[in-house]
């Protein structure tokens, strides 16, 4: 095999020496080597002859690059198991058809699939932990200041052992899909079609509906790269509908480098002996991981008795806060702040005519009361429905028969202008201030035709910009609701 470096000409792609060949220029290839070739012809001598040795003369007579028309990277795509390597090589296509293999450098796009080494070899990740598809892509300098490249592409395929749960044996589920299809699909209740999750995202909860004790199903996750089957029976009462991978598994979905997977479940109805063919819902997850906690308010049963609950990252831990808050059992329409040290919520039944309050996240909220940042005021001097913090959590945007501004830090209005109007006609629910600060996106109500703030067909989405310190603009309609 022998080594070339590229270069493009005036007149095409080009494949030079290692080093440019000019007239009365040392040979940069003497001695000769398999690393380093020129395509000459015989040289002629002064005398008008063929100089059938001489080398001087070969060094010092110009040498054209060779013309090239084309380059690829040889496989353009493999398909390989996780545990399997690959060889690439570089291709280069002369004017005259003829080809070569140039030796360039090569990298992957995605390195947390795999590697390439200085020979074009891919290897993907150790340990069987990753799956999905990259480029592997070649380039040379053709020592004129240009480069030439081409790509291929690497599938890394995964198969994980059938999880059984509730199943004999293996055989015995395979025997029963092997059946004819038939009868009706279970609804696939979760996740929805086309979601988007992020990387760090805990196992996914599969759910569904359908089918009576013995029959079993069939879950499929799966991609061009990665294929995990689980086979679930329904064991009559009690039964879920729903089964959720193991973390080990579910690791492998998040170290799927593809457009994302489809999940499906098919249905074994034994009954019948008849198995039907589910739709798939397709998501995907992203590459970027999402860390903070999610709040959440709920109603206990029967008691009716209201409680907050915080669900830690990683772990899917819930945590009870505010178990006395002040006043009341109810804290709705709450909002958390961007850097997560606040939380504000509405204090009682939902009338939208409550005080509120705010709590800070990293104090102990445990105490009958629970603490507040700033003393809760009567519901006679403030109202209060939604609000939201401002980027930096400095000010409150407070919403409800209209809308005010309070420093976050003690409770105090702000004299802020461009508010929109404060009259019994004008409702304003769910605000939320834009992470850049430049806006509050919000329901507006026409009280006249409801005024019932969670009716959203009938209120108008609008937009409330932000123009400067405590300083707002006029409302901008983004769609009309269908009053």
């Amino acid at each position: 095999m022998q080594r070339y470096f590229s270069s493009l000409g005036l007149l095409g792609l080009a494949v030079s020496g290692l080093a440019s060949c000019t007239v009365g220029a040392p040979n940069p290839c003497d001695p000769p080597s398999a690393s380093c070739r020129r395509d000459t012809g015989p040289v002629a001598d002064a005398a008008g002859g063929e100089d059938g040795g001489n080398d001087a003369a070969r060094a010092d007579a110009y040498v054209p690059p060779t013309i090239y028309t084309a380059t690829r990277v040889e496989p353009a795509t493999a398909v390989i198991g996780c545990d399997e390597t690959q060889a690439f090589h570089l291709i280069a296509t002369r004017a005259d058809g003829s080809e070569l293999e140039l030796f360039p450098s090569w990298s992957v796009r995605t390195p947390e699939l795999g590697t390439v080494d200085l020979d074009g070899v891919f290897t993907p990740r150790a340990g069987c932990m990753a799956s999905g598809v990259t480029d592997v892509s070649a380039t040379v300098d053709d020592g004129l200041g240009g480069m030439l490249s081409a790509s291929g592409a690497v599938t890394v395929r995964l198969g994980v052992d059938p999880v059984l749960v509730d199943v004999p044996t293996l055989a015995d589920a395979e025997s029963a899909f092997a059946g004819a299809a038939g009868g009706t699909a279970s609804p696939l209740l979760y996740p929805l079609d086309g979601a988007v999750m992020p990387n760090n995202v805990l196992p996914v909860d599969i759910q569904w509906s359908g089918g009576a004790a013995g029959d079993l199903y069939r879950v499929t996750i799966s991609n061009a790269s990665i294929s995990i089957v689980a086979f679930v029976a329904n064991t009559g009462s009690g039964f879920g509908f729903h089964w959720a991978p193991p973390a080990d598994v579910w690791s492998l979905v998040a170290e799927n480098y593809d457009s994302g997977v489809d999940i499906q479940v098919d249905h074994y109805l034994a009954a019948a002996s008849q198995v039907a063919v589910g739709t798939p819902v397709h998501v995907r997850l992203t590459r970027s991981a999402i860390s903070g906690a999610i709040y959440y308010w709920g109603l206990e049963r029967p008691s009716g008795r209201g409680f907050f609950e915080r669900i830690q990252p990683g772990s899917g831990e819930h945590e009870r806060l505010l178990p006395n808050p002040p006043g009341t059992d109810c804290v709705g329409c709450h909002t958390v702040s961007r850097d997560g040290r606040y939380l504000a919520g509405m204090l009682g039944g939902g009338s939208g005519s409550e005080p509120g309050a705010v709590f800070d996240l990293t104090a102990d909220l445990s105490a009958a009361p629970a603490p507040t940042v700033f003393p809760t005021l009567p519901r006679n001097e403030r109202f209060w429905f939604s609000s939201t913090f401002s980027p930096d959590s400095s000010r409150l945007f407070i919403t409800s028969s209209y809308a005010i501004l309070i420093d976050a830090t003690n409770g105090t209005t702000r004299p802020a202008t461009g508010l929109p109007p404060r009259d019994a006609s004008n409702y304003f629910y769910s605000a939320d201030w834009s992470p850049n600060g430049a806006s509050i996106a919000m329901s507006h109500i026409d009280a006249a035709t409801s005024s019932w703030g969670h009716k959203f067909s009938h209120g108008d989405l609008v937009v409330l910009p932000v123009t400067g310190p405590d300083a707002f603009g006029p409302l901008e309609t983004l769609h009309l609701g269908d009053d």
